[in-house]
């Protein structure tokens, strides 16, 4: 299974998503649930890189595992963060409720983080 986390500030902007483990959705071939996983992080984390003011710490310690944090954000990318954490929360809520076995969402306790 895989557990993705998301968390958010007092703001509803992202400042930690990751996700942990494999879906084991199929025997063989291609699986779904980790294919969207990972296009969902790929598509968040790609807008990030480059912009300017936006300071992240993401990794990808093991295959299978990703986290991203955002540790400093300009006043001007609020609404890009928040659309971030919207665009993520929607997406893996649909995935848990199509494939509730293989994967599960936590959200982790909104946080103060200003930045």
């Amino acid at each position: 299974m895989i557990l993705v986390s998301l968390q958010k500030n007092v703001f509803g902007e992202l400042v930690f998503a990751a996700s942990r483990g494999h879906s084991e959705a199929v025997k063989t071939g291609v699986d779904p649930v980790c294919t969207a996983v990972s296009l969902m992080f790929y598509a968040v984390s790609a807008g990030f890189f480059d912009v300017p003011g936006l300071t992240l710490d993401v990794s990808a310690p093991e295959k299978g595992d990703f986290s991203l944090r955002v540790l400093d954000s300009r006043a001007s990318l609020k609404e890009l963060l928040k659309f971030s954490y919207d665009f993520l929360l929607k997406g893996f809520r649909k995935l848990e409720s199509s494939f509730p076995e293989n994967l599960k969402l936590e959200l982790l306790p909104v946080v103060k983080t200003v930045f």
